[in-house]
């Protein structure tokens, strides 16, 4: 095997390995809103001190898994993730409630009056899975775009 032959699957192995750990970022994210707002009954909360906490946390666990194959990308989003700290997760919630004006229009509600705490209801709640899949694949988008990529 020659030397470029090599080099390519290697690179090839890297990206893999990036994609995973974005795909699982994602994954993780997405749930963690969606859980907080979308519960069994009609009427979620989304607290975006806890919420930043844990996608804090899974972000780091991604800057981790990419850093072991790829330091330079690592590197990266870990620094645009410090540089966009302080909207980040209020600009992914923004997008959950786009998804779900989108999904489900006139029936859900929206309410903002405090700061850090956001309530969701939903009049009309079906099908959440499509939500669920729309929005991971809407965090996904995020996150590539935070790598550059």
């Amino acid at each position: 095997m020659d030397s470029a032959q090599f080099n390519g699957k290697r690179e090839s192995v890297y990206r893999l390995e990036v994609e995973k750990a974005l795909y699982s970022a994602a994954e993780v994210i997405s749930s963690t809103i969606v859980t907080a707002a979308l519960p069994n009954d009609a009427v979620g909360c989304l607290d975006l001190w806890e919420l930043e906490n844990k996608i804090t946390r899974s972000l780091t666990e991604a800057v981790n898994s990419i850093n072991e194959v790829a330091p330079a990308l690592g590197e990266d989003l870990s620094f645009e993730i410090k540089r966009r700290r302080s909207f980040l997760v209020n600009d992914l919630v923004n997008l959950f409630v786009e998804c779900l004006k989108d999904a489900y229009g006139q029936s859900v509600e929206v309410d903002r009056r405090s700061a850090r705490r956001i309530l969701i209801k939903l009049s009309n709640a079906r099908n959440k899975d499509f939500i669920k899949k729309e929005f991971k694949s809407t965090v996904y988008d995020v996150l590539r775009y935070l790598l550059g990529k």
